[in-house]
């Protein structure tokens, strides 16, 4: 092959590739080659395209022409097509209130249930020392706030926090790191000293579950429903809305009547004590899986005037489980 000094012509199409791929550069020096601005390649799935010919871009390509004098590629840059979020009717959905988060939060949780809070978890630390922990509403509220930001932010350790090169002040700020510990190791929501059921696994944190139900049930219920399980964040019944409209935490044998168990089973023992608070009007659908959905269940929910649609397994329905078409037939 002749050098570039007795070159006259640029190597064609066909001879850059099979240089390329032979990696014989040897005999190329680009010190008489005019001076050329290269194209602007493209790239599609590991292959860039220049002016109609695909070069392989793969570690070994790569590789191969970092050895050589080939000039380096130039990728251009261009702007990213900014899409815009779409158009939501929010006073509509709130009757024409926009309310902010802490609005809801306290919806939910109000200022009465707080100070409940506090009172309990002034007595918790005098039954256990004999000096006062002086706590109020609001530095419970404090607490409670100091505990969203740690866990949005998630550092590993909460002392982190206070950490003097890795300073929060929204947490911080808002209280002293020995304070934080002191109000979380005595926060209560009962007085352990009265009388409480036993029974109820769930008796020390009852009114705070009790609080957020009462307000779950206030919502206005509507036509369409789901009912389902869940380990996190919540076994429940939820509207067409997404809001949670009712749940239960499973706690094991006693969360539902042994009665119930025995006469319909676990899944619509369930399902019967999630739909206690759904009205007997014949306006409401539930709609769940295979777990909750039987001939039994059908039953139940037409005898309260409450229809329902889901998945079933045919030995739940072996009466008529032959009126149906299998899936290879559908």
């Amino acid at each position: 092959m002749a050098s570039s000094a007795t070159r006259e012509k640029a190597l064609t199409d066909d001879e850059i590739i099979k240089l390329l791929e032979t990696g014989n550069l040897s005999s190329l020096s680009d010190e008489d080659d005019p001076v050329v601005e290269p194209p602007t390649p493209r790239k599609r799935n590991g292959v860039l395209e220049i002016e109609g010919c695909n070069v392989d871009v793969t570690p070994e390509a790569s590789a191969s022409a970092s050895s050589s004098h080939c000039r380096p590629l130039r990728w251009r840059q261009s702007k990213m097509c900014k899409r815009q979020p779409s158009e939501d009717n929010f006073e509509e959905q709130t009757d024409g209130e926009l309310r902010n988060p802490s609005q809801f939060f306290f919806e939910y949780f109000d200022k009465n249930f707080w100070k409940h809070v506090a009172g309990q978890t002034y007595k918790y630390h005098c039954q256990k020392n004999s000096t006062s922990l002086d706590t109020n509403t609001n530095e419970i509220l404090s607490l409670v706030e100091t505990e969203i930001l740690m866990g949005t932010l998630k550092l590993p350790q909460a002392r982190l926090y206070w950490n003097m090169q890795l300073d929060i002040p929204l947490v911080s700020s808002t209280m002293t790191r020995d304070r934080y510990y002191k109000l979380r190791n005595n926060l209560h929501f009962v007085n352990n000293l009265e009388d409480n059921d036993v029974n109820d696994k769930l008796w020390k944190v009852r009114p705070l579950i009790d609080a957020f139900r009462n307000k779950c049930i206030s919502l206005p219920m509507s036509q369409h429903l789901s009912v389902d399980e869940q380990m996190i964040p919540f076994t429940g019944r939820s509207s067409s809305d997404g809001l949670v409209l009712d749940f239960a935490i499973y706690t094991g044998k006693g969360t539902i009547p042994d009665s119930d168990k025995k006469e319909h089973g676990l899944g619509v023992g369930i399902l019967k004590l999630l739909v206690r608070t759904i009205p007997n009007d014949y306006n409401h659908v539930i709609y769940s899986d295979r777990f909750f959905t039987s001939s039994k269940s059908v039953q139940l929910l037409l005898d309260r005037n409450i229809f329902q649609t889901g998945t079933v397994i045919a030995n739940r329905i072996k009466e008529v489980a032959s009126m149906f078409k299998r899936d290879q037939e559908l």
